[in-house]
């Protein structure tokens, strides 16, 4: 059974590299760029929500024709796995969100938290890949530990990455 990954922000599908050649002798994976990251282009709307991401992803799914599968999300991806779920719920097996990420209770028109402006502030200065490269050693444990896993969370990722 196919197993479907999902990212969260600021990472893109070559981190899930590791894990998919770990599950590769019994389970078929694919990791997928959320649009705008990696190489992919961004959804053509200023401020996509949770439903486009998951009509992009039905879109993901019926074109591998994947019947059912397995969805994981991680961080952001869990919010996208959950809203898939919830909207499409046929084709999932087994749902596992890994580490969810909370949001930050803001009212839909009140400012940004300081420390989530700042961020953005730093995305545009630097841009995709220099920004990826700069916050991979905090979003390890231990970086030293796996350097090709520092690499992948840091690198700018590529369109999808599929394991048979």
């Amino acid at each position: 059974m196919p197993v479907v990954l999902l990212h969260g922000i600021g990472s893109n599908a070559h981190s899930f590299e590791p894990l998919m050649t770990a599950l590769h002798r019994h389970y078929p994976s694919v990791a997928w760029d959320f649009p705008g990251y990696g190489q992919s282009e961004p959804l053509p709307i200023e401020a996509p929500r949770l439903a486009h991401y998951a009509v992009v992803l039905s879109h993901l799914i019926e074109h591998l024709e994947i019947k059912r599968f397995v969805l994981v999300g991680h961080s952001l991806g869990c919010l996208v796995a959950a809203r898939y779920a919830r909207v499409t719920p046929e084709g999932i097996a087994a749902l596992f969100l890994i580490s969810p990420a909370l949001g930050y209770s803001e009212r839909k028109d009140a400012p940004l938290p300081p420390e989530v402006a700042a961020r953005i502030t730093q995305l545009e200065r630097l841009g995709a890949a220099k920004f990826a490269a700069k916050r991979a050693p905090a979003m390890l444990a231990d970086p030293s530990a796996r350097p090709d896993v520092m690499q992948a969370v840091g690198s700018n990722g590529s369109l999808m990455v599929q394991v048979p």
